[in-house]
């Protein structure tokens, strides 16, 4: 907090001794929290032109804020330029309307009408201001004063980072073709059920072209698996387009082929380790986000079908012997497991957050943003 508040100049109307007391008091306590206050009461002697001191108070440069304590007497006053409040309300107008720092003039609402209205010369109608009006609304309104002098807002602006480096890493991120062929496929389930096959095999492909686009490039291993979780993270609308494609070819399917998804799977793994190919090294940990959507869409695929009761093709799936092939090439086989990664660069990200027994687990468990897949079913 900035230890030179903004030196005040308090403008007021001497409405009653009763009005004019609080001001004082108002004062003094904005004195006793440290802030040099202005007041007639104080600063101006026995024959001294209160006119000419005024004016000086609004223009001096060494105030910072001028203080508009406004009730029904002040605004009346100021409208009407009668007085000593209507000669600062001239000099005061001018500064407002010419569009200098219009910041400099504060109205504490001392007063309001029988609606609730605050009473507001005209110059100032618009303006945001702090209501003092009530026992109430004081203890608050004083404080908003207060922070307002030490240039300590209650809700300061954050500060502005730079963008996701995943996003720099790839800026091409569109999804309109997952997106459009799930909108054919859900007018094909509609109305030409006997096209079902054809339109999600396309889907199909069209979500592998869009998964491989996720493939990000690493030049060193700084901040790697913050950059692997929010590459993850970026990654749920192409899950939840995935999810929506496979629940309506398993609930419009007279025969679901689970061919079509055991194909899905060993397409989709060399895949995992798209890399720029200009790339001299590669960093093993840059497939992370990309592992660990694989292990997140088989989740979903067996939650899909044990929704829709399709016991016999969930066994298939889970029983079936996968051929697929390595980023070196190299042809390996095995049951789904192997599609069981350790994405150890999310792990530790997670595990700083917290000490969580499983921290993929409280990863996948965080994502469940589709209501019909609770935390418990994934």
């Amino acid at each position: 907090m900035s230890t030179v508040p903004d030196k005040v100049f308090i403008s007021y109307s001497w409405s009653s001794p009763e009005h004019k007391a609080w001001v004082i008091e108002l004062a003094t306590n904005l004195e006793r929290d440290g802030i040099e206050v202005i007041l007639d009461d104080w600063d101006t002697t026995e024959g001294q032109d209160l006119n000419k001191f005024m004016e000086k108070m609004v223009n001096d440069s060494d105030i910072k804020r001028v203080l508009v304590i406004s009730d029904k007497i002040y605004a009346e006053k100021a409208d009407g330029r009668y007085g000593g409040v209507g000669t600062e309300t001239t000099i005061a107008s001018i500064e407002v309307y010419k569009d200098s720092d219009q910041s400099k003039f504060i109205a504490l609402i001392a007063e309001v009408d029988d609606n609730g209205n605050a009473y507001l010369p005209t110059y100032l109608k618009g303006k945001k201001y702090i209501d003092l009006s009530s026992p109430q609304n004081f203890e608050e309104g004083y404080r908003k004063l207060i922070r307002n002098l030490y240039h300590k807002p209650e809700n300061p602006r954050p500060e502005r980072g730079t963008a996701p480096k995943w996003l720099m890493h790839d800026e091409k991120k569109n999804l309109s073709n997952s997106s459009t062929h799930l909108n054919i496929l859900k007018k094909i389930a509609d109305s030409r059920p006997n096209k079902l096959d054809n339109a999600f095999n396309q889907f199909l492909s069209a979500f592998l072209n869009d998964y491989k686009s996720y493939a990000t490039r690493f030049e060193s291993n700084t901040e790697l698996d913050r950059i692997a979780f929010e590459c993850f993270e970026s990654m749920i609308e192409l899950r939840d387009i995935y999810v929506e494609g496979i629940e309506t070819y398993f609930n419009y399917a007279d025969v679901i082929k689970v061919k079509y998804i055991i194909n899905l799977l060993e397409d989709i793994y060399p895949l995992i380790y798209t890399r720029d190919e200009t790339q001299s090294s590669f960093f093993e940990s840059q497939f992370d986000h990309m592992k660990l959507f694989v292990m997140e869409i088989i989740l979903y695929t067996v939650a899909v079908l044990i929704e829709y009761e399709r016991y016999k093709e969930l066994e298939t799936l889970l029983k079936n012997h996968y051929f697929v092939i390595d980023r070196s090439s190299r042809e390996i086989h095995g049951p789904v497991c192997i599609f069981q990664f350790h994405p150890d660069t999310l792990s530790n990200y997670m595990r700083r957050q917290n000490e969580w027994i499983s921290p993929i687990g409280e990863l996948l468990t965080k994502r469940t943003t589709i209501p019909k897949y609770s935390n418990a079913q994934i």
